[in-house]
């Protein structure tokens, strides 16, 4: 129910971006680049100046776009389908 997340987490990133929530990553680098790339996460590190501008940044963004970098969410779906298919 929030509007944006910030954390210093990798986990918590990832979950944001699932969540379709907007990351304001509070570390000098993330292992997930993917989500600044595509725009919907900024690393601030622990910058106050920063992290207030990438909280107007991220909140003022109209349409923010979530690709499905990680897929459909239907890959368990999909494996149980495809073993049905090979043991039937």
């Amino acid at each position: 129910n929030c509007k944006i997340v910030m954390t210093d987490s990798g986990g918590v990133q990832k979950e944001a971006f699932y969540f379709e929530k907007p990351c304001v990553i509070l570390r000098p680098e993330t292992e997930w680049i993917e989500l600044v790339e595509c725009g919907t996460a900024i690393i601030t590190d622990a910058d106050e100046n920063k992290i207030i501008e990438a909280y107007g940044t991220l909140t003022q963004r109209q349409g923010m776009q979530f690709p499905k970098l990680y897929g459909d969410g239907r890959a368990s779906e999909f494996i149980c389908e495809e073993m049905v298919k090979h043991l039937a």
